[in-house]
């Protein structure tokens, strides 16, 4: 997840960079959801039932706010 998180940080410079900031924007919320989904997963390996409604909660709202992304693609 990592990984993921990476490239979607990578991914949301460029397109701030190229002024792409309501893409970049969106990109934010993806971030969110992918560091909540890694601490869910964390949570239910400690069967910390707090930590699992707050990021199952968390998630569950950065679901239902995404937005497409936008953005122009030079080729």
């Amino acid at each position: 997840m990592r990984d993921l998180e990476d490239a979607l940080c990578r991914f949301e410079q460029a397109l701030t960079a190229s002024g792409e900031l309501e893409a970049a924007g969106s990109l934010l919320g993806l971030r969110t959801a992918t560091v909540a989904a890694v601490e869910l997963m964390a949570a239910y390996e400690r069967a910390d039932m707090e930590a699992i409604r707050f990021h199952t909660d968390l998630l569950e709202r950065q679901i239902r706010e995404a937005r497409p992304l936008r953005f122009k693609i030079d080729g």
